[in-house]
């Protein structure tokens, strides 16, 4: 049995769950079906049919294109971006791969230091420069607040440290049921 090329519609529910507005496999099976939506969840055997149509080798490179063309459409938008950044000379925020922000700094002597703000003392530094340089009260407003709210949970943190809790295994010469035990 010959099987037919792949449909537009396929195609589009491909395109919609390598994006994310389809949230799996048997949802974007039943979006491309020609069929009735009802009619396709009631029929037998869905898991197994979705499996053989995700199995196929057109339905695996129309979804491997789909998702080269979203890379490749936020590369460019990731591009064009940058090079605004570079002209504007705004071009020293970067992620560094460790799920912390850093940022690079031009010294006088024109090297870049990179600053990492995983470290309380640089987040600290960088509030405080924050409040000073802001140019509105709103946004000098936001760094007081959570300027206010570190402080606040370094407070917390501090006084939960104090009260030490420990409990000691009591010996069987001590235990109130041992000696009930050896009075009877």
């Amino acid at each position: 049995m010959k099987r037919q090329p792949i449909t537009h519609r396929e195609r589009v529910a491909l395109f919609a769950l390598a994006a994310g507005y389809i949230e799996n496999w048997t949802d974007c099976y039943i979006a491309a079906s020609q069929e009735n939506e009802e009619t396709t969840r009631r029929r037998g055997g869905l898991n197994t049919t979705v499996q053989r149509w995700k199995a196929r080798t057109d339905i695996r490179d129309a979804f491997q294109a789909a998702k080269n063309n979203l890379f490749e459409h936020d590369e460019q938008i990731r591009r064009i971006y940058q090079s605004e950044l570079d002209a504007r000379g705004d071009n020293d925020n970067r992620e560094d791969g460790t799920g912390g922000s850093v940022r690079t700094e031009e010294r006088a002597t024109g090297k870049r230091r990179t600053v990492d703000y995983l470290n309380p003392e640089n987040q600290a530094a960088k509030l405080n420069e924050l409040v000073n340089r802001a140019d509105s009260t709103g946004e000098t407003l936001d760094a007081l607040k959570v300027i206010i709210a570190t402080q606040k949970a370094d407070r917390d943190a501090a006084r939960d440290g104090k009260q030490v809790k420990c409990y000691v295994p009591i010996s069987c010469d001590s235990c109130p049921l041992y000696e009930k035990a050896r009075k009877k």
